[in-house]
């Protein structure tokens, strides 16, 4: 009987041992859940912040670019293989001046155009003057888009852009006429026409430098005198000796006036 009730005794303190030992494995599993998913919350934290970053870093960058872009717009070529071509004059003029940009057409003929300039704000924009074509203008500070809407087909200086020139503007400054858009290019039958472009510049010259009418400052020129024969009736020429009866003289030139001096022999 004693040593049924060791053995239960055993039995029961072996229970309470693996009970124990199970209630603790599964703490301990626990905990490393519950570390496991603190850790994964942190990644996730940490995702979340680099993302943000980035997205914001990436956000002020593409900000950065299209303001760059809307400074300097691209330049619009059109087709460079087509046998249309609109050209923009390059033309030089001088600080202060006023001067007009042809647009030309050739390799082909249109009647509806819609073409869009840019050029530095420093050019005062003076207006576009009607060529093959009558040119309608929307213009703001460095910024002209000029349509034409016509029934017949027209090839040639379609029509040209007035700029004046910022009278303080330096010799060999170089003010490009930058085509970015063509938005419409048709004949008379609203066909389109391919294109190509090519843009245009004003170059600011010096002063153009005239020659002008001398005068003598008054200064004599006196040239040595010296023995000579002239025949009778002879004009002499500016320097020469002149022959006088009994004597030699110099000539002399002074305000445009030729004066003789004599001296006896």
């Amino acid at each position: 009987m004693k040593a049924l009730k060791r053995t239960l005794v055993a039995l029961a303190a072996l229970t309470v041992a693996s009970m124990t030992v199970a209630t603790t494995a599964m703490a301990a599993e626990d905990g490393t859940d519950a570390a496991t998913d603190a850790a994964a919350a942190t990644d996730a934290a940490t995702d979340a912040a680099t993302d943000s970053a980035t997205d914001a870093a990436t956000d002020a960058a593409t900000d950065a670019a299209t303001t760059a872009n809307a400074d300097t717009p691209s330049e619009y070529k059109g087709d460079a293989s087509a046998a249309c071509k609109i050209a923009v004059g390059n033309v030089t003029a001088k600080a202060g001046e006023t001067v007009s940009v042809d647009v030309v057409v050739s390799g082909g003929s249109v009647a509806s155009t819609g073409i869009t300039y840019v050029f530095d704000t420093a050019l005062e924009f003076a207006g576009v003057n009607a060529g093959t074509l009558a040119p309608q203008k929307v213009a703001k500070a460095g910024k002209v888009s000029v349509t034409t809407a016509s029934t017949e087909n027209a090839d040639g200086t379609i029509y040209s852009l007035s700029f004046t020139v910022p009278a303080s503007a330096a010799a060999g400054t170089v003010y490009p006429i930058t085509v970015t858009n063509v938005g419409s290019f048709a004949d008379n039958t609203g066909a389109a026409v391919a294109h190509s472009v090519s843009s245009g510049s004003i170059t600011v010259g010096g002063d153009v430098t005239t020659a002008a009418a001398t005068t003598s400052s008054g200064a004599a020129t006196t040239v040595k005198a010296s023995k000579t024969t002239t025949k009778a009736g002879s004009s002499p020429a500016t320097g020469e000796a002149l022959p006088i009866a009994g004597a030699v003289a110099a000539i002399a030139v002074i305000g445009g006036v030729a004066y003789a001096s004599r001296k006896n022999k």
